[in-house]
């Protein structure tokens, strides 16, 4: 069944845990709704989606489970610039999904905003944003920058142009260039925020670096007035109006989903997840 370009049946098999076997059942149901009831019908639930995505990213890796998400929010629209604990399933909220982090025994989410495959980490309960904080966060996705943007903690794909003149700092952290940021890299946190942690720098990224086991910031060239270090946005139920959902984008990628994934340790960095929640070491300090 394809209508305004959208083959609800395969939505359906990738990302709603249909099966073939099921076409005659979906096209007869699909064929009274409104497109707005079609996608609440495919759309599975929080609790499907958070343990699909654990176990794609226990099994295969964060890419594998970040790229599910994020397409399934490409296909359902599901760009909300305000998301928030508590909203699921509310009027106007009926196609919102977002992913449940556990950090450091808190709780936390994130969910896709736009095409460009940013993302907004929020917390249930008032918390406070440092470097620390997006460092070990970025242990999590590592092929994602993390950042600060009024206020909020994002994350989003990015390359860089080759960085050059590199030099130590100390025994354990050092620093290259290009021509708009400056590189600083290295294995112990502390270390790195007190040699790369500019206050000053219109815009720091972090990022993880998992094949050399690397910590990174990124501080662009250019120089802003310092700020207070504000507190990562808590977001609840009086959230009313969300932005307009974008098109439905075309399938590229088959993936077949599972009810009850097999919880399985990762290996190596990725022991950061347990499922059906994520969780840092607990030696790990954020805060």
């Amino acid at each position: 069944m394809v209508e305004n370009n959208i083959d609800y049946i395969a939505l359906a098999t990738k990302y709603g845990g249909y099966m073939e076997t099921d076409r005659v059942y979906l096209e007869n149901r699909l064929s009274t709704m409104s497109e707005a009831q079609k996608m609440r019908l495919l759309l599975p639930p929080p609790s499907v989606i958070n343990a699909y995505f654990t176990e794609l990213y226990q099994k295969r890796n964060p890419q594998e489970a970040t790229s599910y998400f994020f397409g399934m929010s490409q296909a359902f629209g599901m760009f909300f610039q305000k998301p928030a604990f508590g909203i699921e399933g509310l009027s106007h909220y009926e196609l919102f999904r977002f992913i449940r982090l556990n950090i450091d025994g808190k709780a936390y989410g994130f969910s896709y905003i736009n095409e460009q495959e940013e993302a907004i980490i929020f917390s249930e309960l008032p918390e406070k944003a440092n470097q620390k904080f997006m460092l070990n966060l970025s242990q999590i996705f590592p092929q994602y920058v993390i950042f600060e943007l009024n206020d909020e903690i994002h994350m989003k794909p990015k390359k860089f142009e080759r960085f050059v003149n590199q030099r130590d700092l100390t025994t354990i952290t050092s620093a290259a260039e290009n021509e708009t940021y400056i590189k600083f890299y290295g294995y112990n946190i502390d270390e790195l925020i007190e040699q790369g942690g500019n206050s000053f720098s219109i815009e720091t990224l972090m990022q993880y670096d998992p094949a050399l086991k690397q910590f990174i910031i990124y501080q662009n060239k250019g120089v802003a007035k310092p700020k207070v270090r504000p507190k990562i946005s808590t977001r609840s139920k009086s959230i009313t109006s969300p932005v307009s959902r974008k098109g439905t984008n075309a399938i590229k990628k088959e993936i077949n989903p599972v009810d009850s994934p097999t919880s399985t340790a990762i290996p190596n960095d990725s022991s950061l997840v347990k499922s059906p929640e994520f969780k840092l070491p607990e030696e790990t300090t954020l805060f």
